[in-house]
């Protein structure tokens, strides 16, 4: 199923995802994103998890699209400096 929320910005997905550094990314599995979400107790934004899900994450440049591997790394950090900020 093709995501509503991407429409806008397929063809520029589909042209950054074909370059060396798009070549490389590897789709997210629904339940590695429920498995995330679960164990943080949030819920990712459509767009962010519709592009994990149908493209994978990638460092194209600023801002990164992070993977469930990496956000399950940097989230708790995040949360702790959020709430001591």
């Amino acid at each position: 199923m093709e995501s509503a929320a991407l429409e806008p910005i397929r063809a520029l997905l589909n042209q950054a995802y074909q370059t060396v550094m798009g070549k490389s990314c590897t789709r997210e599995s629904e339940q590695a994103i429920v498995d995330f979400e679960k164990k943080h107790n949030v819920i990712l934004p459509e767009s962010y998890r519709d592009l994990l899900l149908y493209y994978g994450a990638c460092h194209f440049g600023d801002p990164a699209l992070y993977s469930v591997q990496e956000l399950d790394w940097a989230y708790p950090a995040f949360v702790e400096a959020y709430h001591e900020y």
